[in-house]
This record gives C-alpha cells, structure tokens and sequence, in this order.
C-alpha cells in the first residue's frame, strides 16, 4: 500500500484512502500532503480516522474537507465545537444539518448570523422543541418555515405559525397541524371488524353507518355524516374534497369555528364562499381563508 500511494494517479490514492483497513499511520500522513481535493474528501469519509487524527484534519483549509467531516462518526464535542466556529457559513451550515450534531451545538448554531445556518437548525431533526420554540420567532420567514415543517414542533407552536405574517409560514403549519389530526380522527371512520364493535370509540358511536369503501359512494356517506352529533366526525367531512357544495354553503353559517375553519380549508370551497370566511368573527379561520384567496 506505501508504493501505491507513492503513485501519482490520483484515482489510484482516492481508492486506497476509502479502504476501512487504512494504516493509521498512512492517513496521518495523508492528512498533512497537498493532495487533490478529491482524495481529501474520501479520506474524510472514512471511519478508520481516531479522534486524535480528526484533531487535525477539522482545522484542514479546504471548506468541503471540513464540510464533509461534519458526517463522520468519530467526531468528539471539541470538534464540533471547531466547525461550529468555522469562518465559513457553509461549513457550519453542513454542520447545522448534519444528523450526528450534538444538542449543544445546534442550539450555538441556532442564534448564528446567517440565515441559511438558522435555517438548516430548524430542518434537523435532532433539534429539540425548546430550540424550535426560539427559532419559530426569528425575524426571517424562511427559519419559521422550517420550524412549521419539523416533525420536533410543539402543536402550541403551530398554533402560533398557523397565524404568522408569512403565508408560506401559515401554509406549511396548518397543513401540519391539520394532517396529524386528520390521520388521527379518519381511523375512527374506516370499516372495524364485528369482534371490535363491543368496543367502538365515540366518534363511532355517533355514526348512521360505517363507511365500506367496496360499496358505498362517499358523497352520499359524506352527506349523512355531516349530520352526525359527533363535532370531530362533522369537521372530518367537512374537509373531504368531495363534500357537497351545497353543504359546504349552509356550514358556513355555522356557530362551531372549527367547521367554517374546515369550509375555508376544503379545496372545492368556492372563491365566493372564502371571501365571506376572509371577514369571519374568529382570527384563524379569517387566516385560513385569506390564505387560500391568495394561492
């Protein structure tokens, strides 16, 4: 392997620094040569390198060398720390993104000046609800649209972005806010199987009939259970695109805000309809409405 590396064809280099069995020694030395780009990078995707080896390479000059490092298993809290500071935003952009970032860092990274690094903070998923909840106020729409996005965003947060000024903001943390409801209220109106009726949930018990998919027409089935006395399973339908439109028309007077919230989210609700919906008593489902007049 040492007369192979002496060879020049860089090809030749970029496969041996790849290899897992990679005497320590031999990367060291390669660590502190002037080799091509190219060969740095592979060299600093493998995992043979210590903590003591990456000591050096994390202060190495070249931006997508350290950029590349940000991946690596072995990095210890001190290295982190190193590429958090990196003059570079890019690097330390590839930090915020990276899915081995500690805590700690992200949460450094998070009050950083450059937007792009606060945005990539807000798209992990190891970033905590505490650091969510400081970036879903920062200054720049962008950040909070990433924040609405995270899968780590207390609801009480998306509550708050589902009224933010940005309407990318308020697209994203409703759709969110909605799916996970949704999904959640939608198990109760799929066929159950007889063993299960003992135990049906409420919003069952507040149906005519289940749903069977192999022989009813959902419309028809949609326009009972608007009928239901169930509020979830009313607002549930109230939602589904192949709502009638007549229905949609008289549930817009309705005293509940959570059913004209639905009229204003369905996709079939007419432009005459939202317009109405844009002036409505209640701040979030006037956002709601004005939002989607303006899509």
């Amino acid at each position: 392997m040492k007369k192979l590396l002496e060879c020049n064809l860089y090809g030749v280099r970029k496969n041996i620094v790849s290899k897992l069995n990679l005497p320590i020694e031999i990367a060291e030395r390669l660590i502190k040569e002037g080799l091509k780009e190219s060969v740095l990078v592979s060299l600093a995707r493998n995992s043979v390198l210590t903590a003591e080896l990456l000591t050096d390479f994390v202060q190495h000059p070249n931006i997508n060398v350290c950029k590349t490092l940000a991946n690596h298993p072995n990095l210890t809290l001190e290295h982190w720390q190193t590429l958090a500071q990196h003059p570079e935003a890019n690097v330390r952009k590839a930090i915020a993104s990276s899915v081995n970032a500690p805590v700690s860092i992200l949460e450094t990274l998070s009050q950083n000046i450059v937007t792009d690094v606060r945005v990539a903070v807000a798209a992990n998923n190891n970033t905590s609800s505490q650091i969510l909840e400081q970036l879903s106020t920062d200054v720049e729409a962008t950040v909070r649209t990433q924040v609405a996005a995270n899968s780590n965003t207390a609801i009480d947060i998306l509550e708050n972005l589902a009224l933010d000024e940005s309407i990318e903001v308020r697209r994203v943390a409703n759709h969110k806010n909605s799916s996970a409801d949704i999904k959640e209220l939608l198990k109760d109106l799929l066929p159950v199987a007889k063993k299960q009726t003992q135990s049906l949930s409420p919003t069952l018990r507040g149906l005519n009939r289940i749903y069977n998919p192999n022989s009813d027409n959902l419309s028809t089935v949609l326009s009972e259970y608007i009928n239901s006395k169930v509020p979830l399973v009313r607002f549930v339908s109230l939602l589904h695109p192949l709502i009638l439109e007549e229905i949609l028309s008289k549930a817009v007077n309705s005293n509940s805000w959570i059913e004209r919230y639905a009229v204003a989210n369905n996709p079939n609700t007419s432009i005459e309809i939202k317009q109405q919906l844009a002036q409505d008593s209640n701040q979030i489902v006037r956002a709601v409405a004005r939002e989607n007049l303006a899509s």
